[in-house]
């Protein structure tokens, strides 16, 4: 598929940020897989991760919904352990890492949009503008399988409780994101992205690669942590 330039600047932005850094209880800590680790280290890794978890836990109790979210997180990044140990070509201690690096950025409860927020897979960094706009910087790609990298810079307008978000075509004429744009919403300290096609002749996001999408929840977070990843470095379909 031939990319128009535009587009290659979205991955390229996706690359730029640089790390700093549903109610119910949030029960008691994900059980790591049965079995031995299968590389060497894992098992401490596991017990730092574990650690980190119960710290991130800590910080979040007051927001039952946050912790939800939090819970339903590192229930799904245990769960890629499996996926991980599949492919030969990741590493289950750098996944493990990762993984650790992400709860520990992991902020308590926030009221208000500006800030970093974090998915398993993804972040956003919210900064206000003088005009009373918001710059707007997502990015999002496959933590296991590589296979896709999503980037979006755009410029947020509040419109009501939502803040609607448009590529920021300050800097390039064109419309990187073809006419696409985001909407975010808070749930109290819980961040929700939407893509909208709107209009736009392209039939999935510009921004991201096959099968790539920034949809998902955000949790508020101290700093942007380096990408979960099981890559060793620059691996398939990361910048």
């Amino acid at each position: 598929m031939l990319l128009r330039p535009h587009h290659l600047l979205a991955l390229l932005l996706a690359a730029a940020v640089v790390p700093a850094g549903r109610p119910a209880s949030a029960g008691a800590p994900p059980a790591a897989p049965a079995g031995p680790a299968t590389e060497d280290g894992a098992e401490r890794l596991d017990a730092a991760l574990a650690a980190a978890y119960a710290a991130a836990r800590e910080r979040v109790r007051a927001d039952p919904a946050l912790a939800e979210r939090l819970r339903r997180a590192h229930a799904a990044f245990l769960a890629g352990r499996e996926a991980v140990r599949a492919r030969p070509e990741a590493r289950l201690p750098v996944y493990l890492r990762s993984g650790r690096q992400w709860l520990d950025a992991v902020a308590g409860p926030r009221t208000g949009w500006a800030g970093a927020w974090i998915s398993g897979a993804g972040d956003i960094v919210i900064a206000p503008r003088a005009d009373g706009r918001f710059t707007v910087r997502a990015r999002g790609d496959d933590p296991i399988g590589g296979s896709y990298t999503c980037g979006f810079v755009g410029v947020g307008r509040l419109a009501g409780e939502a803040m609607e978000v448009a590529w920021d075509t300050a800097a390039e004429e064109d419309d990187g994101a073809d006419g696409w744009t985001l909407r975010l919403r808070q749930a109290g300290s819980v961040l929700t992205l939407e893509q909208r096609r709107n209009d736009s002749p392209a039939p999935t996001a510009p921004f991201c690669g096959v099968h790539g999408s920034l949809e998902e929840a955000y949790l508020p977070a101290r700093a942007v942590p380096p990408p979960v990843t099981a890559w060793e470095a620059a691996g398939p379909g990361r910048p």
